[in-house]
């Protein structure tokens, strides 16, 4: 992702001793923004909770919305490489029901290595470069599902293929988005979740392709780069 304006990082930590602060002060981010909230948090009480001076953590960032970013980045990273990785290792082996189960419990895995961070960053994503990068985010994890879903529904045309993929990814994006914001209903939501995304792709699977598309608006690349 591109960094403009206040989400631009001062410097990117290349030494092994800055590259553990910075981490330990994104760990320190995600705790104080759950636990005063994104808005309510301040650079003070993370260099605090992180156990560094202030200035130490503006060596790296300028404001609270960069560490916000640095925190989505490294999701991002931490999330594209298993799915990378369990493409790779997938030919063909997994069925669709257990790639949706294998990606909830990804899911399941990063939240509880870094407790909060979903609600914090479901919260949080107002500016539009958030904005941005979370159309980007989802466009790339678009690209991924049409990659699985050609080889797994060869019937349909390249065109319903990107929109099919485009669907699943931003239905899962919403629920997973609900399930970070209730805590109380986020294990009912996730369930939900992975019952409507296997009866989509139950049904898509089995009809036959539509030629030309289907009626309504065009929709135009809908897994290409981020949206203006």
């Amino acid at each position: 992702m591109t960094h403009t304006g206040a989400i631009q990082p001062r410097r990117t930590p290349r030494q092994i001793r800055s590259q553990r602060r910075v981490a330990r002060i994104l760990d320190a981010a995600i705790h104080v923004f759950a636990q005063r909230g994104y808005g309510a948090a301040t650079t003070t009480a993370i260099a605090e909770q992180a156990d560094v001076s202030v200035g130490s953590l503006y060596q790296f960032f300028p404001n609270k919305e960069a560490i916000l970013y640095a925190l989505s980045e490294r999701f991002d990273a931490s999330f594209f490489a298993w799915l990378d990785g369990a493409l790779t290792a997938d030919e063909g082996r997994r069925s669709t029901e257990e790639w949706i189960n294998a990606f909830f419990e990804a899911l399941a895995v990063m939240d509880r290595q870094h407790p909060g961070l979903f609600r914090v960053l479901a919260h949080a994503y107002t500016s539009p470069e958030f904005v941005r990068a979370e159309r980007h985010f989802n466009a790339q994890v678009a690209r991924r599902v049409l990659a699985l879903l050609t080889s797994r529904v060869p019937h349909l045309p390249a065109g319903q293929l990107e929109v099919v993929a485009a669907v699943c990814v931003e239905v899962t994006h919403a629920l997973v988005h609900l399930a970070s914001t209730s805590e109380d209903t986020a294990s009912d939501v996730t369930f939900e979740a992975r019952r409507v995304l296997r009866a989509y792709l139950s049904v898509v699977s089995t009809e036959p392709g539509r030629q030309g598309g289907g009626a309504g608006p065009t929709v135009h690349n809908p897994t290409g780069g981020p949206s203006s």
